[in-house]
Order: structure tokens, then C-alpha cells, then sequence
């Protein structure tokens, strides 16, 4: 066997402030779930996207928290002060879309419910919106409006947007819809209530769902915007006492909610702002002067921990002119790697796979190519806890 000497390369990498941001986004929401995933039909938005993509419908999702700290995947921007906008774009939209859908099914509900007054599972749900009893100040204000103008706005011919005339042929229809309500119900083993009944039941438990999938959108937002304010500004105001001047080392943004508070302010776990039911916990409560600007202004579309190896490796081979081992766990990471090596035209082999392994791993200790007329590889792969790796 040839012998290889190694020389372990350790650096610090400065993230950029996008990048700083949406990794804390991430390890907020993961924390408040002790890192236990389980996918549900309503988990929406890029956030939800990063942890599916490791994690199956249930599990530890500490990966997708390693996968985020590794690699950054917002495409697009010349630089930081874009990237950021970018982001914060995403997220106001990842809001609207939100508050479209709950409108759409709020037009719904509305037309329901005046087919069939009384009802209190939705009188119960209309009073709480205009009691501003939804958990987040301004997303209240917010739906108040909403349910006000649905109700002002409703018309009897609505039903059409929604359901199809009775004996309608289904095929004919572009987008097929469900029949008129009419009649006693007889699905989900519900026969007492009329159909009509049953559907604005239905539909005020998805607006209630709706309600929760907003706050929880808004939220991310507020938390994305506060975290990115700490790196651009340095004059702050508490969310709650509404105390200005104040700098970063006398606030702390809340990870559950996204507030930023004073320190006096968030002495206590619940959030003091009004109308907030979040509560944050001690780890939940950001230092802002931990958040301050950072000194990269630029990451590639490789994110700038991708970008630090690649310096490291060309350094490697062009002044030392040595060859390089990378040891890689995730194959998300690995795959993202090899995407930045080809962009710089670095010549690399992935011992990944079996079939192949011992020839690749002979080429690279003779510095021959792998292939006739191919490229003499001075960059190694290898996946830790692979039996290739151990050097079999």
C-alpha cells in the first residue's frame, strides 16, 4: 500500500449576513421541535423544502440543520445586500401566499355560513378574529380586515366558484368540483348534521389551520428581517416599550416570534409585546450583539463555507503543489462540492463509487489520469464511514 502524508487544514469562515440568517431561522424552528420532524400537509415555503429533502416523513432532523450550515442554496444574487432582499422577497411572498388561500377559503366559509346560520363552531371562529385573539398583533389586524370585507363583499351566486350544479358531468369540467351541499350528510361518519352544515364546519376548521400557517409565515419574516436589521443598522426600538437608541448589545431578537426587544423586555419568557402568545425560551432569545455585521460581503452561489474550501484547495495545489483529501458525510454537501470543483475547473475524483474505487484511489496515489485524455486528479473525495475510505 503507498503511503499518504496528510496535513489536517482547519480555517474559519466568515458567513455572509444572508447566510447567518436563514441558518438561524432554521435552528430556531428545528430547536422548538427538539429536532423531531414530522411532515404534515400543511408545512409550506423553502424552510419546510431544506428538512424534506434529508428527512423522511418523520425523524431527526439535525441534518437538514447541517446541510443548511453547510451549503447555502439561494441562487441568483451579485452579492450579500441582493441576497438578503432576495430572501426577505421570498418571505413576504411565502406570507401572501399564505393570506391568498385563507381569503379564498374565507369567501367560502362566508357564503356557507349565511346558508346556514347559527352555526357555532364558525361563530366561535368569527368572534375570535374580531376580538384580535389570534396569538400575533398584526396578523389580527390584518385578518379583521379580511373577515370584514369578505362579509361586506359576499354575494349570493358565490357558491359557483366553489361547487358544481347537481347531476353536472364531472368529466366536462376542467377543474372538477365538489357537488352543491344539499340534503343529510353521509361521509366521515357524520349523518346527523346536513351537508350544508358539515362543509362550514370543515371549512372553519381549515381557516383556523389557515390562521396558523400565516402566523407562523409572518413570524419567520419578522425573525429574517430583525436578524438582518442587526447587520445593517445600529440604532434599535424595543418592540414593546417602544425605547429607542438602543444598540446591539442592549437587544435580543425572540426566535419564536421574531420580536426585538430590549433587555429589560425580555426578562420573562412569554413575550411581553401585545396580543403575542409566543413563548420563547432562554436559548430562543438572540444576543444582538452576537448578530452583528459580518465582514463577507460575498458568497457565490456555493455559499461562502463551499467558497472557503475551494480557496483552501487551490492554495493547496497551486503553491504547495500537494494533493487534497475531502472527507464529506452528507451526500447533499458532497454533491454541492463537486458543482463548485467543476465551476473552478479543478480536476477532482469522488470514491463514492464502489465499483470503481480501487482504480480511482490507484490513479490518485500515482497521479495518473483516470481516463485516456482525461485530467491527472489532485482532489480526492471520500465519504466518512465508507470502507473506502478506511483505505480498503
Amino acid at each position: 500500500m503507498t503511503s499518504i502524508k496528510c496535513e489536517r487544514v482547519i480555517c474559519l469562515v466568515d458567513i455572509s449576513p444572508s447566510e447567518r440568517a436563514i441558518y438561524l431561522e432554521l435552528l430556531q424552528y428545528l430547536a422548538a421541535t427538539d429536532f423531531v420532524y414530522k411532515r404534515g400537509k400543511s408545512a409550506k415555503g423553502d424552510r419546510n423544502d431544506q428538512i424534506q429533502q434529508v428527512v423522511s416523513k418523520f425523524g431527526d432532523a439535525k441534518p437538514a440543520l447541517f446541510l443548511r450550515a453547510s451549503h447555502f442554496t439561494f441562487l441568483g444574487a451579485q452579492d450579500t445586500e441582493e441576497l438578503c432582499d432576495m430572501i426577505v422577497a421570498r418571505r413576504c411572498d411565502q406570507v401572501q401566499a399564505a393570506v391568498d388561500e385563507y381569503e379564498l377559503h374565507l369567501k367560502q366559509t362566508i357564503w356557507l355560513s349565511k346558508q346556514n346560520p347559527g352555526c357555532k363552531r364558525f361563530e366561535n371562529f368569527e368572534a375570535r378574529v374580531m376580538a384580535g385573539k389570534l396569538g400575533d398583533s398584526q396578523v389580527g389586524q390584518h385578518l379583521q380586515k379580511s373577515l370584514a370585507k369578505a362579509v361586506k363583499n359576499y354575494r349570493m351566486d358565490h357558491w359557483k366558484q366553489f361547487y358544481r350544479k347537481p347531476g353536472t358531468d364531472v368529466t366536462k369540467m376542467k377543474i372538477p368540483l365538489p357537488e352543491y351541499p344539499q340534503g343529510k350528510n353521509n361521509t366521515h361518519g357524520v349523518y346527523h348534521i346536513d351537508r350544508m352544515e358539515f362543509e362550514l364546519r370543515t371549512w372553519t376548521t381549515k381557516l383556523n389551520n389557515d390562521i396558523d400557517e400565516i402566523i407562523n409565515q409572518k413570524r419567520a419574516l419578522r425573525f429574517f428581517q430583525n436578524i438582518l436589521s442587526l447587520q445593517r443598522i445600529t440604532n434599535f426600538v424595543c418592540a414593546h416599550c417602544g425605547a429607542s437608541g438602543l444598540k446591539p448589545a442592549d437587544v435580543k431578537v425572540m426566535g419564536q416570534c421574531g420580536h426585538l426587544l430590549g433587555l429589560e423586555c425580555c426578562e420573562v419568557n412569554d413575550c411581553p409585546v401585545s396580543n403575542c402568545t409566543a413563548y420563547n425560551r432562554d436559548y430562543q432569545k438572540l444576543n444582538g450583539s452576537s448578530l452583528v455585521q459580518s465582514s463577507s460581503q460575498w458568497c457565490s452561489e456555493h455559499g461562502s463555507k463551499i467558497d472557503a474550501i475551494i480557496k483552501q484547495i487551490q492554495w493547496i495545489i497551486d503553491v504547495k503543489d500537494e494533493k487534497a483529501l475531502i472527507f464529506a458525510q452528507w451526500t447533499q454537501s458532497t454533491d454541492k462540492l463537486e458543482e463548485a470543483l467543476v465551476a473552478a475547473k479543478i480536476p477532482f475524483s469522488d470514491l463514492r463509487r464502489e465499483k470503481t474505487s480501487s482504480t480511482i484511489l490507484q490513479h490518485f496515489q500515482n497521479g495518473t489520469p483516470t481516463s485516456v485524455g482525461g485530467k491527472v486528479a489532485k482532489v480526492l473525495i471520500m465519504n466518512i464511514g465508507d470502507a473506502n475510505a478506511a483505505g480498503r
